[in-house]
């Protein structure tokens, strides 16, 4: 498992300071003049704009921004959300976000761009989201009108003539699935208006803006063919689209150059880089809440095995933690230090989990000896296969799909499947140090292999517990929101 070298030390410092009952305060140090700033919004042409359809690619253009550290960057310090409905961050630097407009919970209509800087702060920007029908409607009736009258379009436009003659060149004539005993696959061809053989256009398929795979298609005879699959995963309904880029600067330095030789310099503006989107609809709004059902499904059983796991790797530890206790002298446990210890470490919360705590023999004996034979048993017999099972239900209803349902749901049950093994591999080694004894080999495998969790605690662990049923739809099964709770879609 590929975790932080801080996670467990931290956990192992926490129930260090518990044991000996030391605690010491910390406090977060405030950033000053990193507020974000935005000055406006581009489309991926570099072309202003206050106005997008859903599915629409947009760069935010300002300053103090988040800075991706490399290629893996996962966004996780900037927010960007239209409305209350948050967008995939494409890619970002100190002064630009790529980020694309949803095309589920983002009706049409005027919505206020909010990008927030975790720590720093946040800057919004006026967009009105149009319907991609109306939008693509909008666009042909512009371009007849202009063919009718011999307008050239907008004051700011790029030598418009020869940018509307040649980005009418570059068009996705099809895109459509089909579906046979193979399975299900994508077929897309498109011309490239006059690019020679031997440049290449990235194609990209996509569900909701979520990219299921890309490919570098090679221009021959100035066009382009790609199938996507076959796909032996089920199909999810919604909107799936495909996406063409073509970047003069990223083709073959020879072939480039020749071809930038045959251009006026007007027209090698326009062929630096041209972007063209196209959609399709799979499924009925029916099918798509019985999507959604399956969804919430999943992961209400998910986080209800996954509290039992925990609860027991808890249980589990307490038991054990009795010779934590033990008087040599004596032959007996301080009962009163050891259930004042138990609550403190939050191993039981009412008098009745308390009582059960101080009734579990299991792993340690009445005089306060650890059980290390029983400990492996319980852990090899049961935790682990639980927390294998666990892990494997969440992966085959992942991978069940052509792509994922929930990008961020996924994610969060993964971090829960993460704290409950390091939680139970540090538990597990403090248990057999007390009592002087190595960790059996078994113990120390690695049985799972989620996304690491950033933090290692119950509270951690209940904290992404409920914000994952929340991201799912299913906040009504945990209540009014904690002080400080991330809440989906709430601003």
């Amino acid at each position: 498992m590929r975790h932080h070298d801080r996670t467990p030390r931290a956990l192992a410092v926490a129930l260090a300071a518990a044991l000996a009952a030391v605690a010491g305060p910390s406090g977060p140090a405030a950033a000053q003049d990193t507020a974000p700033v935005l000055r406006e919004l581009q489309f991926s042409t570099g072309t202003r704009t206050t106005r997008a359809p859903n599915g629409a690619v947009l760069v935010a253009l300002g300053r103090n921004l988040h800075q991706c550290k490399d290629d893996k960057c996962r966004h996780d310090e900037v927010e960007v959300k239209i409305g209350s409905t948050s967008c995939m961050v494409l890619s970002s630097t100190f002064d630009a976000i790529v980020f694309s407009v949803p095309n589920y919970d983002c009706p049409p209509g005027k919505r206020k761009v909010t990008v927030t800087i975790r720590g720093r702060g946040k800057a919004e920007l006026d967009l009105e989201v149009v319907d991609p029908t109306k939008w693509q409607n909008e666009d042909v009736a512009q371009r007849e009108k202009a063919a009718e009258t011999g307008e050239l379009g907008g004051a700011g436009a790029r030598a418009p003539d020869a940018e509307e003659r040649i980005r009418d060149t570059f068009k996705i004539t099809r895109f459509e699935l089909k579906r046979d005993a193979a399975g299900s696959r994508f077929e897309v061809d498109a011309t490239t208006g006059q690019l020679p053989d031997g440049l290449t256009m990235n194609v990209v398929l996509a569900f909701n803006d979520r990219e299921i795979e890309p490919f570098k298609a090679r221009v021959q005879n100035k066009q382009i063919r790609v199938t996507f699959g076959p796909y032996t995963q089920e199909l999810l309904s919604g909107n799936y689209s495909v996406n063409l880029l073509f970047e003069l600067g990223k083709q073959p330095r020879v072939v480039a150059r020749n071809f930038l030789r045959s251009l006026k310099p007007e027209e090698a503006q326009v062929y630096d880089r041209i972007h063209k989107r196209e959609y399709l609809t799979h499924g009925t709004d029916d099918d798509v809440k019985q999507q959604r059902a399956a969804l919430q499904a999943h992961y209400k059983g998910l986080c209800e095995d996954a509290v039992k796991l925990i609860d027991d790797v808890e249980r589990a530890f307490a038991s054990g933690s009795r010779q934590f206790f033990r008087d040599p002298a004596k032959g007996s446990v301080n009962e009163e230090e050891f259930s004042a210890w138990v609550q403190r470490m939050s191993l039981a919360t009412t008098p009745d989990a308390l009582a059960k705590v101080k009734n579990d023999y299991r792993f340690s004996t009445r005089g306060g000896h650890f059980r290390p034979d029983e400990y492996k048993t319980w852990a090899t017999d049961t935790l682990v296969p639980g927390l294998q099972g666990l892990f494997q239900k969440h992966r085959d209803f992942r991978q069940g799909y052509i792509a994922s349902l929930d990008p961020k749901a996924e994610m969060l049950g993964d971090y829960m499947v993460s704290v409950i093994f390091e939680l139970f591999k540090e538990y597990t080694r403090v248990l057999y140090e007390r009592a002087k004894i190595e960790v059996p080999e078994e113990l120390r495998a690695t049985p799972v292999d989620p996304i690491a969790a950033p933090s290692i605690s119950r509270k951690f662990f209940d904290a992404q517990r409920r914000l994952l049923l929340r991201t799912v739809g299913l906040g009504n099964l945990v209540g009014d929101p904690l002080p400080g709770e991330e809440v989906p879609g709430k601003q």
